[in-house]
């Protein structure tokens, strides 16, 4: 027996199902296998848009630069060095990584990859240029090419990633090269340390020798006190220098140099002022200025103290009769002095370290042969005559060969002292 109902009750769902696949087919409901309207990314996925956008400001600002530091091909370029550093500083700021180590060619590599991520994202942004597919499905036959939401999220993620791997990169260029400037720089630092100490221990010796050689005199005696003040400073830098720990950075140990050359450069100048004070011998030409007095009405001549005296009680008769002083042109010679008038009188002065000039006891008056007033002193002449008779009473003599008809030379302008 056939169950009527039951057969209607399914002829009744195939009828109803038939008008649902109608309808769903005319409304494009689920079953349609193409992409819905493509739109722009920030109108299809502003957040996926907004997170490309920030990352690209990033990268961009991270790329940057990196043609100053590492270039497109030459690497890293050293700038020049402080010449007026030290040697730890004027290293490291010259120490640089080469353009083919590892560490920078990581670098250049990973920027490298980022700048092609950076061009293709750009382009995604364009509304101009990139759609992107609602339905994640794209239409490759499009123009242009139709992107899909998902592939611009995974370009998100991706330019993020590719960020992360190059500050890694950088930061270890950075590590690396920070490293390989304090390795150079110590090295270096420590080789002029050491040149530094040495040079300064020589001038402790030659310095000490200088002190003890030196006589002790009224010249000498400032110079020496300052020198032995100096090497009492000088001394305790090295002291304190050998007692401490041995620096470890390159700026300390450029620090110690500079306390070691300005110890060293201090106490040279010391050594210097000493040697520079001349230790008078004594000798002709060589006498100590301190036993020298300089002619009062003509300061810049000087005699032997006693002589001086003697000149001065004679100058005041002379003054009496002719009322001036008595014109001096030439008294104490120093020996480099005597030696400049031996080249250019030649037999007519002494020889260098035989004249009585050299002991400051003797005078030139004006040479009648150089001067209009030497004609005032030429033999025969009034001065000279009176010179002649009075000059004795006081110490003061024209010498016997000095005077006309002595064996000569013949010089009238020429007094001695002889007490």
């Amino acid at each position: 027996m056939v169950d009527t109902k039951k057969n209607g009750t399914w002829g009744a769902e195939a009828a109803l199902m038939a008008v649902c696949v109608i309808v769903a087919v005319a409304m494009g409901i689920v079953i349609a296998p193409r992409t819905l309207e493509p739109h722009p990314l920030d109108t299809a996925a502003p957040a996926t848009a907004t997170s490309i956008r920030t990352t690209l400001d990033t990268l961009t600002t991270t790329l940057a630069p990196l043609t100053q530091v590492i270039g497109q091909d030459t690497g890293v370029d050293a700038p020049g060095p402080d010449q007026s550093a030290g040697a730890g500083q004027q290293t490291y700021s010259s120490t640089w990584l080469a353009a083919d180590d590892p560490l920078v060619t990581a670098v250049k590599d990973q920027a490298t990859q980022c700048r092609t991520l950076v061009g293709a994202a750009q382009s995604m942004l364009d509304p101009a240029q990139t759609l992107v597919g609602m339905a994640d499905q794209t239409d490759t036959s499009s123009t242009p090419e139709i992107v899909s939401s998902g592939q611009a999220a995974t370009m998100a993620t991706t330019l993020r990633q590719c960020l992360i791997s190059l500050d890694r990169a950088i930061q270890d260029m950075h590590l690396g090269l920070e490293s390989a400037k304090n390795s150079a720089a110590v090295s270096a630092a420590s080789d002029a340390e050491q040149a530094a100490r040495s040079s300064f221990d020589a001038t402790l010796v030659s310095a000490q020798e200088v002190y003890d050689t030196t006589p002790d005199t009224s010249a000498t005696e400032a110079p020496l006190a300052a020198l032995s003040a100096q090497l009492a400073d000088s001394n305790a830098v090295a002291a304190q220098i050998d007692s401490a720990e041995p620096p470890t950075t390159w700026q300390a140990l450029d620090e110690q140099t500079d306390t070691i050359q300005s110890s060293n450069q201090a106490l040279g100048s010391a050594v210097i002022a000493v040697q520079s004070v001349h230790v008078y011998t004594g000798k002709n030409g060589d006498l100590d200025p301190a036993t020298l007095c300089q002619v009062p009405y003509d300061p810049k001549q000087l005699l032997r103290c006693d002589a001086e005296a003697a000149w001065m009680k004679l100058d005041a008769v002379y003054k009496q009769v002719w009322g001036v002083d008595i014109p001096i042109d030439l008294s104490y010679r120093t020996y480099d002095e005597q030696v400049e008038m031996k080249a250019i009188y030649g037999s007519g002065a002494a020889t260098p370290g035989t004249s009585n000039h050299g002991w400051g006891t003797a005078v030139d008056l004006p040479d009648y042969r150089e001067t209009e007033e030497g004609k005032e002193w030429n033999y025969g002449t009034p001065k000279y005559e009176w010179m002649k008779a009075n000059a004795p009473a006081f110490g003061w003599i024209n010498p016997s060969w000095a005077v006309e008809g002595g064996s000569g030379p013949h010089e009238p302008w020429h007094f001695e002292y002889v007490g």
